[in-house]
């Protein structure tokens, strides 16, 4: 009688279709689904569970790259808004950890993401031609960023690096907690920091595109505690104003972006 119903139907029939197919997809596990994905190579999956809706992966691991106990759930709420939505959350005490939601409509959404890591762990994935060791916890929060054909549409966030320190052969470089305020400007990443310490002070402004290319321009004025060999490898960056400000200009290109 019902599949009768749904035959005189047509809508309903390709409603139900629709609603079973879902149900299926709902159902199967994302061990089975995940690896068949075009993926890039050398990507490796351990230990998939749950389904395509909700699930987590105990660990990935790309070239030297490695991130361990990732979990997934598809915002239903979100869909009928008609943007799929997906909220992550990593939880790897030993590299990472962060959780926010990211969503497709017409543009990628990245919402409410708070991402935190150690300035060391940042070095060993891209690693500075310097013989420098960064310490201290860095801290990402990021409230909105709108991307679309690979230009930043909007930003509004902050990287907060706590109890930043670079060692260095000349000495240690104590740079206090330098702040960086995010935002889009002509459809690129920008940064205005500001970093105060009794070693150094520091205000620069950053444009990144999502090409890897960069703009940096840099006032600093060393302090009082700022170690003497350090002073001097600052001289390389242009000689100081009257009121001991060394103005820099640097632009390139971020082979690990």
């Amino acid at each position: 009688m019902i599949k009768n119903y749904l035959l005189r139907r047509p809508l309903l029939l390709t409603l139900f279709l629709l609603g079973y197919l879902l149900f299926l997809l709902a159902s199967l596990p994302a061990a089975q689904i995940l690896p068949r994905l075009p993926l890039p190579a050398g990507l490796q999956l351990r230990n998939i569970n749950g389904t395509l809706w909700q699930g987590s992966i105990s660990e990935i691991s790309w070239q030297k790259y490695r991130l361990h106990n990732l979990q997934w759930e598809v915002l239903f709420s979100h869909l009928g808004l008609g943007m799929p939505t997906i909220k992550l959350d990593i939880q790897d005490p030993e590299t990472i950890t962060a959780t926010g939601t990211i969503g497709w409509r017409g543009k990628w959404h990245l919402n409410n993401w708070h991402i935190k890591t150690a300035a060391n762990t940042l070095q060993n994935w891209a690693p500075v031609p310097l013989p420098i060791n960064a310490a201290g916890a860095i801290q990402l929060n990021i409230e909105q960023l709108v991307v679309d054909h690979q230009a930043c549409q909007t930003l509004t966030g902050q990287l907060n690096w706590q109890q930043a320190l670079i060692n260095t052969p000349s000495g240690a470089l104590v740079l206090g907690n330098p702040i960086a305020n995010l935002n889009c400007q002509n459809n690129e990443l920008n940064a205005e920091v500001k970093q105060d310490s009794a070693s150094l002070h520091t205000q620069a402004s950053l444009q990144l595109n999502l090409q890897g290319q960069y703009k940096l321009q840099a006032t600093l004025r060393p302090d009082t505690e700022l170690p003497d060999g350090l002073h001097s490898a600052l001289s390389w960056l242009g000689s100081a104003d009257n009121n001991g400000n060394i103005l820099t200009k640097q632009e390139g290109y971020l082979p690990y972006f």
